[in-house]
């Protein structure tokens, strides 16, 4: 054991899950890869307070930039804020909802995503029992200006104190989002989220919210997920596919799909077959990158066999199948992935590298026949779990990073690169 590093993931329950990887060194890992510094990148300066975290990014239908955030206030409040990036200038920060019974968690984060038609839905966390993992999904619709909002809308309707989160909203083009969510209704009475031996699962779950407020096509999509892995999901040239960790009767918390197609709900899938038996929640969920189209890529975090890795597969039909997955990482990744894609089917995927001192932020481009990008730094980063998840989007042949920065002064940070920075 004398020659292993210990990494370690903090879980969702703050218990921890140790990764086994070679060597004290990144230089001294079998697979590693040359790192290099962005050069072209400019930092923003979006109109977020001090201590704001949980960055959420959005390439809204319009060609805009939407970012929304959380910022603490006095005592226990926190609001939910967002802001429009476009013509080079942010928008006043609007904000959405603000209360003392925030769910706020560094993986969990809430959202806000812009509809076809202007306005606005947005999503956050709040407690609804003294339980640590008793709260809500609250969702609120806005006025077709964006300048009012509607009261606050619950997506389930079981009233269980338990877990409701990890929620990816799209925008539907005839009005609306679909909205898929990892409900814990049957871990009600059974111990929890922290009580993985359970008779009780953590379930994924969807609906659609109508302009109106109305729930409609209310659906069980899995009955047995992983507790606290994000979610992703994209629109497809033939309907919506949704990517989440699966967790077996045997512990394989491996990535899985389920496609919407005419109304319809496929079976579940999984992936690729690396079979990761890991006892706990690594709080690590997939990324889904699509133009729309029948092209899909997704990016994901393993730690099957001790090894930690970052993958990438693509589909050229709409998520029915995939290619063989295929690894970016440097050697020694934290994972929290990102992807977002470019119009000639190709991706761009973030994830945390680890480093001794401090960790790397990086981007790397991947194209579907598996061509790698060189590894591009984008900023050092916290390997804490207090630095969150960051987001990718792509604009206009820029890119933009999201990230929370911690340390002395805790703040959102946007930076914009040229997509050039990493095809080139």
């Amino acid at each position: 054991m004398s020659n292993l590093k210990q990494i370690l993931l903090h879980c969702h329950t703050f218990s921890l899950i140790s990764l086994l990887v070679p060597s004290p060194s990144v230089a001294a890992i079998s697979f590693v890869d040359s790192t290099f510094e962005a050069q072209r990148i400019v930092q923003l300066s979006p109109p977020v307070a001090r201590s704001s975290g949980q960055p959420f990014l959005q390439r809204t239908p319009q060609g805009e930039l939407l970012l929304s955030w959380i910022e603490p206030g006095s005592s226990k409040r926190h609001a939910l804020r967002s802001s429009v990036y476009s013509n080079g200038k942010w928008s006043s920060p609007v904000t959405i909802a603000e209360g003392d019974e925030f769910f706020v968690n560094w993986a969990d984060v809430p959202s806000v995503v812009k509809l076809p038609d202007g306005r606005f839905v947005a999503h956050w966390l709040e407690k609804s029992g003294k339980g640590t993992y008793a709260y809500d999904v609250r969702l609120k619709i806005s006025s077709p200006t964006g300048t009012s909002w509607s009261n606050p809308i619950t997506p389930h309707n079981d009233r269980t104190q338990t877990e409701h989160g990890f929620v990816s909203l799209l925008p539907r083009e005839q009005g609306g989002v679909e909205a898929v969510w990892l409900d814990g209704r049957e871990m009600a009475g059974t111990g929890g989220h922290g009580d993985h031996g359970s008779k009780g699962s953590m379930t994924l779950r969807a609906a659609v919210l109508t302009l109106e407020g109305t729930l409609q096509e209310e659906a069980l999509l899995d009955p047995r997920v992983c507790e606290c892995c994000p979610t992703s999901a994209v629109w497809t040239e033939a309907g919506m596919i949704v990517a989440y960790r699966d967790r077996s009767s045997e512990e394989v918390r491996d990535i899985y799909v389920v496609r919407k197609e005419r109304g319809k709900w496929s079976e579940p899938i999984r992936v690729s077959n690396d079979n990761w038996q890991i006892s706990g929640c690594p709080v690590n969920g997939p990324a889904l990158a699509s133009r729309g189209g029948r092209d899909i890529g997704l990016v994901w975090f393993t730690g099957a066999e001790g090894k930690p890795k970052v993958q990438v597969t693509f589909s050229n039909d709409n998520g029915r199948t995939f290619g063989p997955p295929v690894r970016i990482d440097r050697g020694v990744p934290l994972g929290r992935i990102g992807a977002t894609m470019l119009s000639d089917g190709s991706l761009l995927a973030s994830w945390i590298e680890w480093r001794e001192e401090e960790s790397d932020l990086v981007v790397r481009h991947v194209t579907p026949k598996g061509t790698l990008g060189r590894l591009v730094k984008v900023s050092s980063i916290s390997a804490e779990r207090s630095s969150g998840y960051p987001r990718i989007a792509i604009l206009e042949g820029e890119v933009y990073v999201a990230w929370t920065e911690v340390g002395k002064e805790r703040r959102v940070r946007v930076v914009e690169i040229p997509v050039t920075e990493f095809t080139n």
